[in-house]
């Protein structure tokens, strides 16, 4: 699959365009395949100071599709539209696919799209808390 990664070799700007592995979930979780993602003060600022995601892909807030499933999740079939924030679970949305446990993810309602989908999770929490 196709991932941004970070690699503090590469020149200018330390994230790099590749192909990875698609991972593959464990019981408990959902493989999402991602079809937007935004950018949120959780990975500029990750990427400020340093913390590099295990895995090396930033992308906290996620919408996309249920690939598959671990046999442990409830909430959630192959198919289902989900929105996620996933920081908490490692990053991982700046991929074609992305590993989540089922409590960080939510059904997305039909009526909007995956874009404006994948900019809620942080952006309109932090919104929300400001206001």
């Amino acid at each position: 699959m196709k991932a941004v990664l970070y690699n503090k070799k590469a020149h200018p700007d330390k994230l790099v365009y590749c192909d990875i592995d698609k991972p593959v979930p464990q019981d408990n979780e959902i493989l999402v395949k991602i079809i937007a993602v935004s950018i949120n003060a959780a990975d500029y600022r990750a990427m400020k100071m340093g913390t590099i995601p295990k895995k090396k892909i930033f992308g906290a807030d996620i919408a996309g599709r249920v690939e598959s499933a671990g046999k442990n999740i409830q909430q959630f079939k192959t198919g289902d539209e989900v929105i996620g924030e996933i920081a908490d679970y490692g990053f991982g949305g700046f991929a074609g696919y992305a590993l989540a446990p089922e409590k960080l993810l939510v059904h997305k309602p039909a009526n909007i799209s995956f874009e404006d989908a994948a900019a809620l999770p942080i952006a309109a929490l932090t919104f929300t808390i400001i206001a």
